[in-house]
């Protein structure tokens, strides 16, 4: 299984010699603090000095930050350290399969990989019957109308949460289904996605506007609910929160919320790589 790293600030690299062949670098949940170009070249730098390979993180998209990303594409996307793309947005997908066909190996992130993932599910799956607990481990990335939209643009791979209660990872079971509706695939003996566990933060949920940019500034509540504040503040700080019906820490970090779940899943066998995110 390969191995590889994610993190947002390249002042959280630390003893990453021989340990990981690959560095997931960018941001998942934000378009207003995605990376600026030199930063990325910094990035591409450090990458070629440990002989690893680059994936760039890409978030939901503004047509603002749009532009701003398209503009960083064109300055590295020749790069051949930089080979992958995880996309958040479809309109990224969009832009990529039509400005840059065949350049990246392109990811499935999992803003896009709807599933359950409230850390509440602790305190009741013990207790449901094997048809809701399979329920409750699938994921977007499972169904078949998903499968045949992620083969027209070329997906390679999809992300998954460390999940609570696991995930059911059956997209071998959907293909003869999606080969009978006329999806055009030469090898019908493989499988058409590779699986990529994020560990060991679970992502939970992300706001438009960031309760972390009035939490550590002087602005006022009100300023916060009419406004678009940003103080990067998600680059250094984070906030724990908990909750007696959760059970488990919340993490705060910028305008999304996490739980960390270090217990590696029993179907592990089945990722083809182990993403160990930073935060």
């Amino acid at each position: 299984m390969e191995k590889a790293m994610m993190v947002d600030d390249l002042r959280k690299l630390t003893n990453v010699e021989n340990q990981y062949q690959r560095l997931y670098y960018g941001q998942e949940f934000c378009p207003r603090t995605f990376l600026t170009v030199r930063e990325l070249k910094s990035v591409i730098s450090f990458c070629e000095q440990h002989d690893m390979k680059l994936t760039l993180i890409t978030p939901y998209m503004t047509d603002e930050s749009m532009n701003t990303i398209v503009n960083i594409l064109k300055e590295v996307s020749e790069a051949s350290i930089f080979d992958e793309l995880v996309v958040n947005d479809f309109g990224m997908l969009y832009f990529i399969e039509n400005h840059y066909p065949g350049r990246f190996k392109l990811i499935l992130g999992r803003l896009l990989n709807k599933a359950k993932k409230s850390p509440s599910i602790a305190n009741y799956f013990p207790k449901l019957d094997d048809d809701s607990k399979s329920a409750l481990q699938n994921t977007a990335g499972g169904f078949v109308p998903n499968i045949r939209f992620m083969r027209k643009y070329k997906i390679s791979a999809i992300q998954y949460d460390n999940r609570i209660q696991g995930n059911k990872l059956d997209i071998k079971d959907n293909l003869d289904l999606v080969n009978n509706n006329d999806i055009d695939d030469a090898d019908t003996d493989v499988l058409p996605f590779s699986r990529e566990l994020v560990y060991p933060y679970v992502h939970i949920t992300t706001a438009r506007r960031c309760f972390s940019s009035i939490l550590y500034s002087k602005s006022s509540m009100s300023e916060w609910k009419t406004s678009s504040l940003c103080n990067k503040s998600c680059k250094t700080c984070q906030t724990v929160l908990y909750n007696d019906v959760m059970k488990k820490d919340i993490i705060l970090k910028g305008n999304s919320l996490y739980y960390e779940n270090a217990k590696l899943p029993v179907n592990l066998a089945e990722y083809s790589r182990i993403i160990t995110q930073v935060l």
